[in-house]
């Protein structure tokens, strides 16, 4: 994609730096948080996986890394976590605004969970199931694409009204990754944000 605008492509180049600054943000908080939280290789289709499994894993991140690129997918026990930056865009037409996640078909099918932050809104998260995505996956594309969820809120929230119950604070997510491990390994009978768990439980 070709920028003829300086003006435009500043902007892009300032947004990419605000997204990779956002994803920086979660992978620290979670890999620190969350002694189960695994940083994903470069190489992989997701960010993050919430390991589930027996083994004991180290405390240093990097070695943590090394065993989920020998330990990959469900069977190991690895639930797959991505990571997105989001940010409301007007939208003319319908004076308001939406918020638009895209999802490659890889990670639709595969990933469990998407961690969503908002760089005008760094102390909080979204938790978000991606069984709450609606996608249609059709044979041979490239690209799958989330439902579009608006608000006519002025100014709009940093997250869609629709997630309210998955938004979380950032200080506390570590808490929900634990809480959403004990639903997957069957300690707890439901899975959410606002469940407070003890750390040394899992």
């Amino acid at each position: 994609m070709s920028f003829s605008n300086p003006q435009q492509q500043l902007s892009r180049q300032f947004r990419l730096a605000e997204n990779a600054q956002v994803k920086s943000e979660i992978t620290k908080a979670a890999i620190s948080q969350c002694r189960f939280a695994v940083k994903a290789l470069e190489s992989g289709h997701h960010d993050l996986g919430l390991y589930t499994g027996p083994a004991v894993l180290d405390s240093n991140s990097s070695y943590r890394t090394l065993f989920l690129n020998d330990h990959r997918g469900p069977e190991h026990g690895l639930v797959a976590l991505n990571i997105k930056c989001i940010q409301p865009r007007f939208v003319q037409e319908e004076n308001g605004f939406e918020w638009r996640i895209k999802l490659s078909v890889e990670q639709t099918k595969y990933c469990q969970a998407l961690i969503v932050g908002n760089p005008k809104e760094p102390s909080y998260y979204a938790l978000l199931p991606t069984h709450i995505f609606r996608n249609e996956i059709y044979e041979g594309a490239m690209d799958a694409q989330s439902d579009i969820l608006h608000s006519f809120l002025h100014p709009p929230p940093a997250f869609a009204p629709e997630w309210s119950p998955f938004i979380l604070p950032s200080a506390k997510l570590g808490e929900a990754l634990l809480s959403m491990r004990g639903y997957a390994v069957g300690i707890l009978s439901e899975w959410s944000v606002q469940i407070q768990v003890e750390t040394a439980a899992y």
